[in-house]
C-alpha cells in the first residue's frame, strides 16, 4: 500500500485523550489529538495501544508541555532534566525544597521547546553546558541573582551560577534560594 487513504477511526491514548486517524499508509498514520488539534505521524500499532504522545498536550503538574524541539541539539537531554526539576520545584506539592506555592515559572517556559531555545541566551550557559558533561563545571539555574527574592523562573531573570558559588550564597543568605 503506497497511497495515503482516509481512515477516520478514533482511539483513546494513555495520557492525551482521544485521537482521530486522519489517514494511513500501511502501518503509518497521521493522527489528530482532539484536545489540542495537534497532528503527528505515528505507527498504527502504537495508536491502537494508546501510546501516542501529543507534544502540546499538558502533562505533569497541569502546566507543562514538550512542544516540538530539535533533538539534534546536543544538550537537549540535560536541559530536559533541568526543566523537569524546575517545574517539579514549583508545581509539585511533594517537592522537598518547599518552593510549591512560593515560586513559579513564566508561562513561556511551560513549554520545553521554548525553554530549550532560550537557554543558550542565559548568562553562564557555556559553563552549564560544559558541566552537563564534566562535574568540575557544574552550574545551577538561578532565579534570584539579579533580583533578591525573585519568585519567577524566566528568561529575563535567570542565569547559570557555578554550583559552589550558588550554594555559598544560599548558605550566607545573601540572595534568595533559586
Amino acid at each position: 500500500m503506497d497511497k495515503w487513504i482516509h481512515d477516520g477511526r478514533e482511539f483513546n491514548t494513555n495520557s492525551f485523550g482521544k485521537v482521530t486517524v486522519l489517514a494511513r499508509k500501511g502501518e503509518f498514520a497521521k493522527v489528530r489529538f482532539h484536545n489540542t488539534g495537534t497532528v503527528v505521524d505515528a505507527i498504527m500499532s502504537n495508536v491502537r495501544a494508546g501510546k501516542v504522545s501529543d507534544p502540546f498536550g499538558v502533562t505533569v503538574y497541569g502546566v507543562r508541555y514538550r512542544g516540538r524541539f530539535d533533538k539534534s541539539i546536543k544538550y537537549w537531554k540535560p536541559a530536559y532534566q533541568l526543566w523537569q526539576n524546575m517545574m517539579k520545584r514549583c508545581y509539585s506539592e511533594k517537592d522537598p525544597r518547599g518552593y510549591f506555592g512560593k515560586a513559579l515559572v513564566e508561562e513561556r517556559w511551560h513549554s520545553f521547546e521554548n525553554f530549550l531555545n532560550d537557554l543558550k541566551e542565559l548568562e553562564g550557559f557555556d559553563e552549564w553546558e560544559k558541566g552537563s558533561k564534566d562535574s568540575f563545571y557544574r552550574s545551577n539555574l538561578d532565579k534570584d541573582f539579579y533580583v533578591k527574592g525573585n519568585d519567577t523562573y524566566s528568561p529575563s531573570l535567570c542565569r547559570f551560577l557555578p554550583d559552589s558559588f550558588n550554594k555559598s550564597l544560599g548558605k550566607k543568605g545573601k540572595l534568595g534560594t533559586g
